[in-house]
């Protein structure tokens, strides 16, 4: 893990190809991917080098990427993320006329509602 990196704050215009480009310049690249869902860039991705030393060149100076500083860091594996209550929730698709109330009184037998907000 300590060779993979985390980038943040992609471009929809970068790709894996201009990924790879970008980063091995800083060492040997084993692995290199911009995540994507149902053929759509998602905004960040992964880069992992052979050696240690290279992941730590790469974190060493701002990355400019496509027009865009993006956001790179160690990467960490999903099974070591910090567990924390979820206590928000997006709820997509409502109708024009749903109001707070109408939200506060579907999740009520969820739980408390401390909040409710329609955009």
């Amino acid at each position: 893990q300590a060779c993979k990196l985390f980038v943040g704050g992609l471009s929809p215009a970068t790709t894996t190809e201009t990924l790879c480009a970008h980063f091995s310049r800083y060492g040997r690249l084993v692995d290199a991917v911009v995540m994507s869902k149902h053929d759509r860039q998602r905004g960040f991705g992964f880069v992992a080098f052979d050696a240690p030393s290279s992941a730590a060149a790469a974190l060493t100076e701002p990355q400019l990427l496509d027009g865009r500083f993006v956001d790179v860091k160690r990467a960490m594996p999903s099974d070591h993320t910090p567990a924390r209550p979820c206590n928000k929730l997006f709820v997509g698709g409502l109708p024009q006329d749903a109001t707070r109330e109408d939200l506060r009184v579907c999740f009520a037998g969820y739980g408390p509602v401390s909040d409710a907000v329609v955009m």
